[in-house]
C-alpha cells in the first residue's frame, strides 16, 4: 500500500487538489485523512523527517472491512482499484466525466468490438493455429467503456532457453509491442469471443497495469519478462482514434511519472519475507542543464536511482503524465507547504 500512496500523492492534479482542500464538513473520513496525509508529506517544515500513514491506513482497514490491513502485505493493483473508486465516491463523484479529481486525472474512454468465434476447417484455408481475425461479413458489436487504467498482457516466457544464453536468458519486450492490444486491429480470443480495443479519449495521466502474475489450481506464477520503455516521449497516437482534423492538435505524448516494480526470489512470488515492492518517482523539474535524479522508495529506504537501472526491474504498474501538463494549482495561490 505504501507504493500506491506515494504514486497517487505525486500526481500533480491529485496532490494539488488535496493540498488546497479544506475538508471540515461532513466529508467521509477516508478522504479527510488522505488529504491530511498529503499535507504532511509535502510539508517542508515538519519537525520530523518521517510521516506516518497509520491514521489513513487504519481508516482503510475499517472502510474495506478488513480486506486491506496495516500489518499484511497486499496486492498494489487491487488496492489501487479500490482506492480510486472509493476516493471518487467520497469526493462526490458520479458517472459523469470529470465529476471528481480521480476522473479528471485518470478516466479515459475506449471502444470494445466483439464477435463470436466461428470454427473453420483446413479446407477453407483457415488453420486452427492462425492469428484470430474479425470477419467483416459477420455482425460486430461495438460498445464504449470508460477506464481508469489500461491492462497490458505480457507474452508468455519461452519454454526452452536459447543454448547460447543458457541460465542468463531474460526475455524482453518493447512497450510499443504490448500497446498494440489497443491499436483497434489486433484481436484476442476470450471465451468464444473475439475482442479488440481502441482508445477514444486519453486522460491527462495514464495508468498501465502489466499483468505479471498468473494463477492456476496449484500455484501462482510470475512472468519474468522485462519491459523496455522510454522515460520520456511515449507516443500513444497509434492507439487512440482521433478525427483527421485533430490528429495534429491533440497531444498524445507522455512522460513517465512513477514506476512500481516487484522483486522476489525464485519460488517466493507472494512470500512477504522474500518479496518487496519498490516505486521509482520522477523528480520535480530541475534547473536547465542539470541531470534528473530519480528517487527510489522501498518501505523506509529512500535513495537516488540511476535512469539506466529503472529499465531493469519487473514492472507491474506505471503512471504516465501528458507532456503538455506543466501547470500547478499551487502557483495560483502562492502557497508554501
Amino acid at each position: 500500500m505504501n507504493v500506491i500512496i506515494h504514486a497517487l500523492l505525486h500526481v500533480p492534479l491529485i496532490r494539488d487538489t488535496l493540498l488546497l482542500s479544506n475538508y471540515t464538513g461532513k466529508e467521509p473520513e477516508l478522504l479527510k485523512r488522505f488529504a491530511t496525509l498529503s499535507k504532511k508529506l509535502w510539508n517542508s517544515r515538519l519537525f520530523k523527517a518521517q510521516v506516518s500513514p497509520h491514521d489513513f491506513l487504519q481508516e482503510v482497514t475499517r472502510v474495506s472491512a478488513g480486506k486491506f490491513k496495516i500489518m499484511q502485505q497486499g496486492d498494489p493493483v487491487d488496492f489501487l482499484g479500490w482506492l480510486l473508486n472509493t476516493l471518487h465516491k467520497d469526493a462526490g463523484g458520479s458517472k459523469r466525466r470529470n465529476s471528481s479529481m480521480i476522473y479528471s486525472a485518470f478516466q479515459g474512454e475506449l471502444r470494445l468490438d466483439t464477435q463470436f468465434v466461428t470454427v473453420k476447417d483446413e479446407l477453407s484455408g483457415h488453420m486452427a493455429s492462425a492469428r484470430p481475425e474479425f470477419d467483416i461479413d459477420r455482425e460486430i458489436k461495438s460498445a464504449k467503456s470508460p477506464f481508469l487504467f489500461l491492462a497490458i498482457d505480457l507474452p508468455p516466457p519461452p519454454l526452452f532457453q536459447d543454448a547460447v544464453a543458457k541460465e542468463n536468458f531474460i526475455p524482453q519486450v518493447n512497450i510499443y509491442t504490448l500497446l498494440e492490444k489497443y491499436d483497434g486491429t489486433s484481436a484476442q480470443e476470450f471465451a468464444g469471443h473475439l475482442k479488440r480495443f481502441k482508445c477514444l479519449r486519453l486522460p491527462p495521466y495514464i495508468i498501465l497495469h502489466f499483468r505479471r502474475f498468473t494463477k492456476n489450481f496449484f500455484v501462482e506464477e510470475k512472468n519474468p519478462t522485462v519491459v523496455t520503455f522510454p522515460l520520456k516521449g511515449l507516443d500513444f497516437k497509434d492507439f487512440v482514434e482521433l478525427p483527421a482534423d485533430q490528429k495534429a492538435s491533440v497531444p498524445t505524448t507522455y512522460d513517465l511519472l512513477a514506476n512500481i516494480t516487484h522483486e522476489s526470489t525464485a519460488g517466493t512470488t507472494r512470500d512477504k519475507a522474500n518479496t518487496a515492492w519498490r516505486i521509482t518517482l520522477r523528480p520535480p523539474p530541475s534547473d536547465a542543464g542539470k541531470e534528473e535524479e530519480w528517487i527510489s522508495i522501498q518501505d523506509l529506504i529512500v535513495k537516488k536511482e540511476q535512469k539506466e537501472m529503472i529499465l531493469l526491474g519487473e514492472t507491474v504498474l506505471q503512471i504516465w503524465e501528458r507532456q503538455d501538463l506543466n501547470f500547478s494549482l499551487l502557483r495560483e495561490y502562492d502557497l508554501d507547504w
